[in-house]
């Protein structure tokens, strides 16, 4: 018994790493067509992870993703494995592809050679092995989704689904798309239901213009949304869209090398003065506000943010948010004479408003730049 004991301990020492090791993916170091052949013979699809050396995702994803046992064995089983650089040797397959975000993940059938499923991004585990499974069941894959709607199913539970793994597979667009023409086929009593507006909460996002239809009928129907979701959940999503828009002006500047877009600036405003909703009046603000910009015209910037604080344009708690964003054009201005008049203007201010932090410290970046 005792010489088992030594012979375990003497193997655990010379070969430290054959017990709690990790497993890891199998990658073939096959050209794709031999990958290809592999697979048909295994009758298996091939699982090609899509990179670039200089990916920090595509990283995580090797480090503490692929090495995790569940996935490796997952993925080893009912997978052949291969991952590409598609800056070298997968430079054709991006094309085919058309990989245009790293890391992507196709699962592919290697008699046709086509995308049965997509993953785009670095998830965990779980994601991983849930995106491996549709591929392999077929009913939830991206291929059969996209066929179930082309056909023209409309159920919400299964458009729900399609635009969740359109997401996952990094196809905005085509999520965009599908959405549109879902909402365009609903009325409102349709639209008003606790999935759509799981959908508009998912959906709707920073990314979204504030004219997409989609947005424009939510925004009709914000007030009986408050019925079926939390209020700040709605006007969250309704902030988060405008707010972004809004941001191309109030945050441009001339070292980025791009022309003022004043057109679409005064078109923004037209947009958004029809529209009734109680954060429009602060938002106008904000565009007259960022013409100035536009026109490095700090004096009149700065008499202009008088302007709109004396007329009580501002809701409270905004006024901090707009002195935040416009005051720091003001202080790399390098025009004295402004610099000095913000200052002691934002001095009566900070006296109506005594030990706010956020004003003494923009008073302060004022002085400071003098």
């Amino acid at each position: 018994m005792r010489f088992f004991y030594t012979l375990f301990l003497l193997f655990g020492w010379f070969c430290p790493n054959s017990f709690g090791q990790n497993f890891s993916i199998a990658f073939q170091q096959d050209s794709w067509e031999d990958v290809l052949k592999r697979a048909v013979n295994e009758q298996k699809q091939v699982f090609l992870d899509c990179y670039t050396v200089w990916c920090g995702p595509c990283k995580a994803l090797v480090k503490n993703v692929f090495t995790q046992d569940s996935v490796a064995m997952f993925f080893n089983r009912n997978f052949v494995c291969v991952k590409m650089d598609m800056e070298k040797e997968g430079k054709e397959l991006a094309k085919k592809y058309q990989i245009q975000s790293f890391p992507t993940l196709l699962f592919i059938d290697p008699k046709t050679e086509e995308v049965n499923h997509r993953l785009v991004g670095a998830g965990d585990a779980v994601w991983l092995i849930e995106g491996g499974k549709k591929a392999l069941e077929g009913r939830s894959s991206l291929k059969v989704l996209t066929k179930r709607f082309a056909s023209g199913d409309r159920k919400p539970e299964f458009v729900r689904d399609y635009l969740n793994v359109l997401i996952d597979a990094g196809m905005r667009e085509q999520r965009d798309s599908v959405m549109e023409c879902w909402f365009r086929g609903l009325n409102d009593e349709e639209l008003l239901t606790p999935l759509c507006w799981n959908c508009i909460e998912r959906h709707i996002d920073a990314q979204t213009n504030p004219t997409d239809y989609c947005f424009v009928r939510f925004l009709e129907l914000y007030e009986r949304f408050y019925e079926i979701a939390e209020r700040k959940m709605v006007d969250l999503r309704i902030s988060v869209v405008i707010q972004n828009r809004i941001a191309k002006y109030t945050r441009w500047k001339i070292e980025q090398g791009n022309r003022f877009d004043e057109e679409g600036r005064r078109q923004l405003m037209d947009d958004l003065q029809k529209v009734d909703y109680e954060k429009v009046p602060g938002w106008l603000a904000q565009l007259s506000t960022a013409a100035y910009i536009g026109k490095q015209d700090y004096k009149g910037m700065l008499k202009h943010i008088k302007k709109i604080l004396k007329k009580d344009v501002l809701k409270q708690g905004e006024e901090g948010y707009y002195l935040a964003l416009f005051l720091p054009y003001l202080a790399a201005s390098k025009e004295r004479s402004v610099i000095e008049d913000a200052i002691e203007w934002m001095e009566e201010f900070c006296r109506k408003y005594p030990g706010n932090p956020m004003l003494e410290n923009l008073k302060n970046n004022l002085m400071t730049a003098l």
